[in-house]
C-alpha cells in the first residue's frame, strides 16, 4: 500500500516538475528542509513522502499556467456572511466619470472629472464622504484641473494632477487641505512631456513624496517614460532618470515600502492584442530603475491589478478567469487558483484590496455578483448581488466605466462613473455620467 502510494506521488511529480520554474536554490532548500523533517521522524518512508508532498505543492506553486488549461473547474466558496451592499447617501456635487477619488482615512473626497456638457466638460465642485457618519460635505474644489485627474494622499494632503488646458498639453498640480478646506499651487514640475492624468500617468504616494512616471508618445518626440519626485514639505519637485524603457498608458503602479512597481500591458506594434507586460521598479530614493521578471500570464487588454500590502495581484481580463501574484521581497511571480467565472479590472485606475482581499466588481457571472479574492488562502468567493430597490435601474454601478474606487480598510467605496451609450456624450464621446454610489463590504 505504502510501495503503491509512493509510486503514485512519484509519478504526479515528474508531471508537475516538466511544468515547473524551479529557482536556482531549490535543491538547498528541500535539503535544508528534509534534515528538519528528519530529526522529528523516524520512518524514512515518511520522510521520503513528505519531500515528494512538498516537491509536488512548491512545483505548483512556481508552475506557470501560461499556454496549458486548467487541470479543473474551480468552485466558489461560500461563507457565513456573504458580504454586503449598502448605498451612499446622494452626493451634494454633479455626476461625473474619470475624476479623482481619495481615501484619506476619514473620508472619500472627490472631485473633478467629467461631466455631460458638449464644451467645457470639466464637473464642477468638489465633496467628501465619511463612512461612519453616513454623510458627504461640500468642499472647494480646485480651479484649473482638467481630464482625467489622478490624486494622492499623502497624510496631510491630497496632491492632485491633471492638465492646466483642454488639449492636455500641460501638466497642472495642486494639493488640498481638508482641514482647512483650502487648495494652494504647487511648484512647477518638471518637463514630463504633458499633463499628468490617468491613462497617460502615474502617480504614488510614498509617505512623505509623491512620484509621477508619465509616458510620451508623439510624431516629433522620442518615446519615454520621464519621472520625477515631489516633496510637499519642500515644495520642491526632483527630476528622476528615464525608465529603462516606455512604460505603456493604461497600468497601474503601487508603493511597496521601498519601490514602485509598475505593470502595464504593452500593445504590439501592429494589429492584436498586447504582446507583453512591462513590469519595472523605480527607488526613487536611489533614483534608480530595474526590471522585474515578466508575469508568467499572457497579456491583455482591461486587466486587474491590485496591491494588498504584501503582494502585488495581476489577472483577469476580457475572456479571462486568471490570476497570479508578485512578492517583491523574493522577486517572484506564483500562480493562483483561477476564478470560477470571468472577471475584468478597472482599466485606468487601480483595483481595490481589503486587507488581503482584492475585489474584482467585473465579473461575468449571470447575477452579476461580485469576485472576492483571499490572496493568502488562495480562495475565490463570490459576494452578493445587488439587491437595492431604490438602483433597480443601476444594477451596473460596480462595472460603470472611468469610476476610481476606494478601500477604506474595511469596504470598498464606489461613487460615480460613465454608463456608455451608443452616440457618446460630451467632448469625450465616451459616456453618460451618473452620480449614485455604493459601499460594498466583502465576505469574511
Amino acid at each position: 500500500m505504502a510501495t503503491d502510494l509512493e509510486a503514485e506521488l512519484r509519478a504526479r511529480l515528474d508531471v508537475e516538475a516538466r511544468r515547473a520554474v524551479v529557482p536556482e536554490d531549490f535543491p538547498a532548500r528541500i535539503q535544508d528542509r528534509m534534515a528538519r523533517r528528519a530529526r522529528g521522524r523516524r520512518s524514512l518512508r515518511a520522510i521520503v513522502a513528505a519531500v515528494v508532498v512538498l516537491l509536488v505543492g512548491s512545483a505548483a506553486v512556481v508552475a506557470s499556467r501560461v499556454g496549458t488549461p486548467a487541470e479543473h473547474t474551480p468552485e466558489a466558496t461560500t461563507s457565513g456572511n456573504e458580504g454586503s451592499w449598502q448605498p451612499l447617501p446622494e452626493a451634494p456635487i454633479d455626476p461625473r466619470f474619470q475624476h479623482a477619488a481619495v481615501w484619506t482615512g476619514q473620508e472619500m473626497i472627490v472631485f473633478g472629472g467629467y461631466g455631460d456638457g458638449p464644451d467645457d466638460d470639466r464637473a464642477p465642485g468638489a465633496a467628501a464622504f465619511d463612512p461612519a457618519a453616513g454623510s458627504w460635505r461640500t468642499l472647494s474644489a480646485p480651479d484649473r484641473l482638467r481630464g482625467a485627474q489622478l490624486a494622492v494622499w499623502t497624510g496631510e494632503e491630497v496632491v492632485a494632477f491633471g492638465s492646466g488646458e483642454a488639449d492636455g498639453t500641460t501638466a497642472e498640480v495642486a494639493a488640498y487641505d481638508p482641514a482647512t478646506d483650502d487648495w494652494r499651487s504647487v511648484a512647477d514640475p518638471p518637463d514630463l512631456g504633458g499633463g499628468i492624468t490617468a491613462g497617460v500617468a502615474y502617480a504614488v504616494g510614498t509617505g512623505d513624496e509623491v512620484v509621477v512616471v508619465r509616458s510620451v508618445v508623439g510624431d516629433n518626440v522620442e518615446d519615454v517614460s520621464r519621472a520625477a519626485v515631489y516633496d510637499p514639505a519642500a515644495d520642491a519637485w526632483t527630476q528622476l532618470p528615464d525608465a529603462p524603457e516606455q512604460v505603456p498608458g493604461f497600468g497601474d503602479a503601487f508603493w511597496t515600502g521601498d519601490e514602485v512597481i509598475l505593470v502595464a500591458p504593452q500593445e504590439s506594434s501592429g494589429p492584436g492584442a498586447p504582446s507583453r507586460i512591462v513590469a519595472l521598479a523605480l527607488d526613487p530614493a536611489a533614483g534608480s530603475w530595474r526590471s522585474l521578471p515578466e508575469p508568467p500570464i499572457h497579456p491583455r487588454s482591461e486587466m486587474l491589478a491590485a496591491w494588498t500590502g504584501r503582494e502585488l495581484v495581476l489577472g483577469g481580463g476580457r475572456g479571462h478567469d486568471d490570476a497570479v501574484a508578485f512578492d517583491p521581497t523574493t522577486e517572484t511571480w506564483r500562480t493562483l487558483p483561477p476564478a470560477p467565472v470571468e472577471f475584468a479590472g478597472s482599466e485606468r485606475y487601480a483595483d481595490p484590496a481589503v486587507g488581503q482581499q482584492v475585489v474584482a466588481f467585473r465579473t461575468a457571472d449571470p447575477d452579476r455578483r461580485p469576485l472576492v479574492l483571499d490572496v493568502g488562502a488562495g480562495r475565490w468567493t463570490l459576494g452578493p448581488p445587488i439587491d437595492l430597490p431604490e438602483l433597480t435601474d443601476d444594477r451596473e454601478l460596480p462595472g460603470r466605466y472611468e469610476a476610481p474606487m476606494v478601500s477604506t480598510g474595511d469596504a470598498v467605496l464606489v461613487w460615480g462613473g460613465g454608463v456608455a451609450t451608443d452616440e457618446g456624450q460630451g467632448s469625450t464621446g465616451c459616456c453618460r455620467s451618473v452620480g449614485e454610489g455604493l459601499s460594498f463590504t466583502p465576505p469574511t
